[in-house]
């Protein structure tokens, strides 16, 4: 059974694309991306494809001349679609020549998913900020403490400065670092705290950040992953096929050294290698973080030695 309404050929919408540009924008480009790799003219070592404002009209026909326009004027300033008149034989011919600048495509996308993590984060970063503070003004009441730094039940309680949390006093990153420091302590906590989590790009970015602060806790700031290091851990957890994501990015992140010596000796591999967590080199060796994290909880060997036994311990150590 057919899954469409009628025969006819769909034009296919991205729903992440359409937020980070437009809805008319999105399906415009997509479109013109599915036409460029079958009928395109090479000019100047890049794909075009050539039509008239009319032409356009037939490729949507449920857009107005006037609007097709717009659109298209809109993605031009974008720069993420290139057009220019150029190449026509003729003065007098209205066609243009489209081409899709892919690099500054990627880089919106990037940013988009960046501020899209933020936001998130920071809404999250907000209510335990909220949390905390009340926290701490029921403790200073219990206590009566009489510092003058503390609230007190003579001093009405402050509401959150949105200063503090949107970025003006802080940057949101700092303050996030902040919170996961106080609230994620070991890496069992992280655990438990995503184990019941869906594996989506945003989740698997948070917990990124997370294990990174616990792997290097004398670190100032980690930054949250880019859109590139978002798709690359994505990747890694299809390969890892509904696995235990978590603990299996956890423990190569957290001895990752190890991690490195280990795919190292399995694969044969020779040249320098990632010498800090790199979301690209776990998608390279995906297969072997599961033999990696299971080597790391074998049930420790036993030396006999006369008639006492000598218990060798697991292996430890953050970043290897």
């Amino acid at each position: 059974m057919s899954t469409k309404l009628i025969e006819e050929s769909p034009l296919l919408v991205l729903p992440t694309l359409a937020v980070a540009i437009g809805f008319n924008e999105a399906v415009f480009l997509q479109q013109l991306k599915f036409i460029l790799q079958y009928k395109a003219v090479e000019k100047d070592d890049y794909r075009w494809h050539f039509k008239t404002y009319k032409e356009w009209e037939e490729v949507f026909p449920f857009w107005s001349n006037a609007k097709i326009r717009r659109i298209i004027g809109n993605l031009e300033n974008m720069g993420v679609l290139i057009s220019t008149d150029k190449y026509n034989r003729m003065k007098a011919d209205n066609t243009k020549w489209y081409r899709i600048d892919e690099n500054q495509l990627s880089k919106m996308m990037d940013d988009h998913l960046l501020k899209m993590s933020n936001q998130d984060l920071l809404k999250m970063s907000k209510g335990i900020a909220q949390n905390e503070q009340t926290n701490t003004v029921l403790r200073t009441d219990s206590k009566k403490d009489n510092k003058k730094d503390s609230f007190s039940s003579e001093k009405p309680q402050e509401k959150p400065s949105s200063e503090k949390v949107s970025g003006k006093g802080k940057k949101v990153n700092e303050v996030i670092s902040e919170i996961e420091e106080e609230e994620i302590e070991t890496f069992d906590d992280l655990l438990t705290e995503f184990s019941e989590k869906k594996v989506s790009k945003l989740q698997l970015g948070i917990f990124w950040r997370k294990v990174m602060r616990i792997a290097d806790p004398d670190a100032s700031l980690i930054p949250s992953p880019n859109g590139v290091q978002k798709k690359m851990l994505e990747q890694v957890a299809m390969k890892l096929d509904g696995g235990n994501v978590w603990l299996y990015i956890g423990d190569a992140v957290m001895n990752w050294k190890k991690f490195v010596g280990y795919c190292l000796d399995h694969a044969g591999e020779f040249g320098s290698q990632p010498q800090y967590p790199d979301t690209k080199y776990l998608s390279k060796h995906a297969d072997m973080m599961v033999k990696f994290s299971d080597s790391l909880r074998l049930k420790p060997k036993i030396k006999k030695k006369s008639k006492e036994a000598v218990v060798i311990s697991e292996p430890k150590g953050l970043l290897g």
